[in-house]
């Protein structure tokens, strides 16, 4: 199922299921050494998957500036992937 919530309304388990992705994919598999967490986190709409077994498997950060949207930290799980 899919979900756009901002940050406010993300349970904590939520925002860590999130969070275990994008770190998994951007530091881990990646190798990008760099603090993955930030002040944009709390500004963002989070928008995420959740698979049947409750995993998180998509999720991307989006940012409303008037008229413009922005995407960032966009991620799918190695599972997932075609």
């Amino acid at each position: 199922m899919w979900y756009k919530k901002t940050f406010e309304e993300l349970t904590t388990l939520e925002f860590y299921k999130c969070l275990k992705l994008r770190l998994e994919t951007f530091v881990v598999e990646q190798n990008s050494v760099y603090n993955d967490l930030d002040e944009h986190d709390l500004e963002a709409i989070h928008i995420f998957h959740e698979n049947e077994a409750g995993e998180v498997d998509a999720y991307a950060r989006v940012f409303e500036t008037g008229t413009t949207i922005h995407f960032g930290r966009v991620v799918t799980a190695a599972s997932t992937r075609g």
